[in-house]
C-alpha cells in the first residue's frame, strides 16, 4: 500500500479504536442499543484478571454509553473495609486490596486516578477516576460524622446509589448538550471519514481538499469547546478527566467524533450499574440483570471472605446484606416482584436433578458442588 492508503487505515484503526473500552473487573458498561440501551460485561477471553474489552457501536449518532462499577466497600459504623463478596461480572470476583481501617483513625481521604487514599496511602483501587472521587469523598463524610448517625449516612449513600430517578436527572442533564454534539460529531464523521479519505484517491474531490481540511478544523475546534463546557457542567471536580479527554481529541482528530462518549463514560460513576439498568434498560433487560445481581448477593462466590479475622467477616456479611435488602427494595419500588425475579430455574431435561443456586448450571447428581462458583453446594429441584 502506498503512504495515501496508509494514513486512511491508521485514519480508521484510531476510530475503530476509540469504540473499543477497557472495563476493569467488577464494572459494566451500560450499552447504547439501537432504541435503547443494554448490560455489556467484559469480553470474556480477551483481557485477564484485570479487566477486558467491551465494543460500542461504530456508528457516530448512537447514543452514550455509561460505565458503572459494582459497590466497593463494606461498611460498618466503626470501620471501612476495602473487600466485597460481589461478582457483578461472569468472569468472577475482582482483586481487591482487601485493606481495613478505624473511621475514627482517618483522617484525611481523597483520590488519585483510580486510587482512593486514606491517610495518604492507597487504600484500593476503584473501577474509574469519577468512581475513586465519590468514595473519598463518601470516606471523607463518614469521618466528619458523629459516630451515632455513621450507620444513617451508610444507608442514605445506598439509597442514592440505588436511585434510578437520580440516574434519570443526570442523563436529562446530559442529554441537554449531547444534541449539538452528536450533530457535529456525525458532520466530522462525514468530512473526515468520508470525504477527506476519497479526497486522496479521487481527483475530482482532491481540488477540494483545503476546504474540507478548514471545514474538519473548525468542527473539531467547537466539538472541543463544547465539550469543555458541557463537561465543567456536568463534573466540574474531574480536572484531569477533562483535560485528557480533551487532549485525546487534539491529538487523535477521528476521537473527538466521540466526543459523547467521552462526556458520558463516567458521568454515572457514583451509582450502582443495577440502578442505571432500571432508569435506562428495557424492562426484559433490567429484570435479567437484576436476577444476576440478587443471586450473587445471596450465593456469593465460595470463599466468601478471605480474611480469617472474624471482625472482618462480620463486616462484609453484615454490610451485604444491608446491600441486598437495598437492591430488593430498590427493584420492589421498581414495580417488580424481587421474588418472582429470582425463581428456580426448570431442569432443562428429566435427567437434571440438581443446579447450581447462583450461576444456575444444572447437573446429573444432587450431591456436590458448583466448582465454577467456588463450592457452592447444588440445590435440588423440587419434586
Amino acid at each position: 500500500m502506498n503512504d495515501q492508503q496508509w494514513f486512511v487505515v491508521v485514519l480508521y484503526a484510531i476510530y475503530v479504536i476509540e469504540c473499543i473500552w477497557w472495563v476493569p473487573c467488577g464494572a459494566v458498561v451500560i450499552r447504547a442499543a439501537w432504541r435503547s440501551w443494554r448490560v455489556a460485561h467484559p469480553a470474556p477471553g480477551l483481557g485477564n484478571e484485570h479487566g477486558s474489552f467491551v465494543f460500542l457501536p461504530l456508528l457516530p449518532w448512537s447514543k452514550p454509553s455509561f460505565q458503572c462499577g459494582q459497590w466497593a466497600l463494606s461498611l460498618s459504623e466503626t470501620d471501612v473495609y476495602a473487600y466485597v463478596a460481589q461478582a457483578i461480572n461472569p468472569a468472577g470476583r475482582p482483586i481487591q486490596s482487601g485493606s481495613k481501617i478505624a473511621i475514627q483513625d482517618v483522617w484525611e481521604a481523597a483520590s488519585r486516578g483510580r486510587d482512593v487514599l486514606v491517610n495518604g496511602q492507597v487504600f484500593f483501587k476503584a473501577t474509574c477516576e469519577a468512581s475513586a472521587w465519590h468514595y473519598a469523598a463518601l470516606i471523607e463524610q463518614l469521618r466528619r460524622t458523629q459516630v451515632a448517625e455513621v450507620s444513617a449516612a451508610i444507608a442514605a449513600a445506598l439509597r442514592h446509589a440505588l436511585d434510578p430517578q437520580a440516574v434519570q436527572l443526570r442523563v436529562a442533564d446530559l442529554q441537554k448538550h449531547l444534541a449539538w454534539l452528536r450533530a457535529e460529531g456525525c458532520v466530522l464523521f462525514f468530512l473526515m471519514m468520508v470525504a477527506f479519505s476519497a479526497s486522496l484517491f479521487v481527483p475530482a474531490i482532491a481540488a477540494y481538499q483545503l476546504m474540507i481540511l478548514i471545514a474538519i478544523a473548525a468542527c473539531m475546534i467547537d466539538i472541543v469547546r463544547r465539550f469543555y463546557a458541557a463537561h465543567c457542567t456536568l463534573m466540574p471536580a474531574a480536572h484531569l478527566r477533562r483535560l485528557g479527554s480533551m487532549a485525546t481529541m487534539i491529538l487523535m482528530p477521528p476521537a473527538a467524533i466521540r466526543a459523547s462518549d467521552f462526556l458520558g463514560r463516567q458521568l454515572l460513576a457514583e451509582f450502582h450499574p443495577l440502578a442505571v439498568a432500571a432508569a435506562l434498560c428495557p424492562r426484559d433487560e433490567f429484570r435479567r440483570f437484576a436476577r444476576e445481581v440478587i443471586l450473587d448477593l445471596l450465593y456469593p462466590i465460595m470463599p466468601i471472605c478471605p480474611s480469617k479475622d472474624e471482625v472482618d467477616q462480620i463486616i462484609e456479611s453484615d454490610f451485604r446484606q444491608q446491600l441486598l435488602v437495598s437492591v430488593t427494595s430498590m427493584v420492589r419500588n421498581s414495580s417488580e416482584d424481587p421474588e418472582g425475579i429470582i425463581k428456580p430455574p426448570q431442569p432443562d431435561d428429566p435427567s437434571c436433578v440438581a443446579y447450581c443456586p447462583r450461576c444456575e448450571r444444572q447437573f446429573y447428581a444432587t450431591a456436590g458442588a458448583c466448582d465454577e462458583c467456588g463450592g457452592i453446594p447444588l440445590t435440588p429441584f423440587a419434586q
